[in-house]
């Protein structure tokens, strides 16, 4: 028969000696609330009041009827109950800032509500998880741990008897492959027969097209050395026709580079000829208006000096330089009143006595006008004066 108080003390003996007796206790109270009491699951919770809606920590015990909370480890003060049924329900709640792990439990016979808190998530699942196996476990059946522990005993009858079912399997199949090695060496025996001798047919027959290869090499050496010479000797003929052809293309390029040699020579002669006619018309221009140039200055300086003694000055005359096409045309003052200072030291713009407007007509400087403008070719400047 069966004593448990005997088990223990035999444990006690045998594996609790270094073990504390706080830490022993424990272990015991843990041990006998699972086998005698049917305990599923305890722990440490906060439940929020009914009253005051104020959260205290619980220590919860979970049997198969019933949850029961006490105020400590000890369960010296009970503190409630919430009996488990078919008709009670356990889901969780959305998670809040204060208390995230929430549990929503109905008792099953007044439909009484306990919001309950876990420490963590996992926790929280390990609540769920086993509420849920306690409401739906019916009592017929037998305890929960016996059920369990049925159930661990069928896994391990179940593992045992299919590692019994692999190792008689391995054991079939080790044999089969067995028969299949010794299978695959005798065909690889007669294979490596069946190999030996094709080599030795295929050595006969490598050596027979061998021999004929040697025989259409020759002749294709034959064949190919024929051909050469003829496409050499083809070759020289179209190279000797085509140094002919260039031959008779380089004498009509060098009569057609001597013709266009003799032109650009005579065509050269020409323009130095031009160029010599040029540069001589153009020193002839050049002393021209030289000339005109310094009478104008000596007319503005008889000019000058008489507006400077304040007489009337007598009318300069008037140049009218006609410039050819390819010379630079002459760059005058500008400016309406003149002045001792000279012609257009003042903007007419700046003096507003009408008098100047008076004198301007009778004392404009000499008009010099441009009527034509630079190019290569070669032209000729006249000065007239102009009463």
């Amino acid at each position: 028969r069966f004593d448990f108080w005997q088990v223990l003390a035999e444990m006690e003996t045998e594996y609790a000696r270094d073990v504390e007796p706080i830490v022993y206790g424990e272990l015991l109270d843990d041990l006998v609330d699972e086998i005698v009491y049917d305990v599923v699951k305890k722990g440490y919770m906060t439940k929020k009041g009914h009253a005051r809606h104020t959260w205290k920590e619980r220590w919860f015990v979970l049997d198969m009827s019933a949850l029961t909370y006490y105020v400590s480890r000890e369960k010296m003060e009970k503190k409630g109950c919430v009996r488990l049924t078919g008709r009670s329900v356990v889901e969780p709640i959305a998670d809040k800032t204060a208390h995230k792990y929430r549990i929503l439990l109905t008792d099953g016979l007044d439909g009484r509500k306990y919001e309950l808190c876990a420490s963590d998530q996992r926790t929280k699942q390990e609540w769920i998880a086993c509420l849920r196996r306690v409401i739906g476990h019916r009592p017929e059946t037998g305890s929960l741990q016996r059920q369990e522990k049925l159930e661990r005993k069928r896994e391990r009858d179940e593992r045992r008897m299919e590692k019994r079912r692999m190792e008689e399997t391995s054991e079939l199949q080790r044999r089969e492959l067995e028969r299949e090695r010794q299978a695959r060496e005798e065909a690889e025996t007669k294979v490596r027969q069946e190999q030996e001798w094709l080599q030795e047919e295929m050595k006969r027959r490598l050596e027979a097209e061998e021999q004929q290869r040697k025989h259409l090499d020759e002749l294709e050496r034959e064949r190919v050395l024929k051909m050469e010479e003829e496409k050499e000797k083809k070759t020289k003929e179209e190279l000797l026709d085509e140094e002919l052809r260039r031959r008779r293309e380089l004498e009509e390029l060098h009569v057609q580079q001597q013709q266009e040699l003799e032109d650009e020579r005579r065509k050269l002669d020409d323009m130095q000829t031009q160029n010599e006619e040029f540069m001589r018309l153009l020193q002839l221009e050049r002393e021209k208006f030289e000339k005109a140039d310094e009478e104008r200055r000596k007319a503005e300086e008889l000019y000058q000096k008489a507006l400077a003694r304040g007489e009337n000055p007598p009318k300069p005359p008037k140049y009218e330089v006609k410039i050819s096409p390819g010379l630079a045309k002459l760059i005058g003052p500008k400016g309406g009143i003149v002045t001792h200072r000279g012609l257009g030291a003042f903007p007419k713009d700046t003096i507003p006595n009408p008098m100047w407007e008076q004198r301007k007509a009778s004392s404009r400087s000499p008009a010099i006008s441009s009527l034509g403008s630079g190019s290569s070719q070669c032209g000729s400047t006249e000065v007239e004066d102009v009463e």
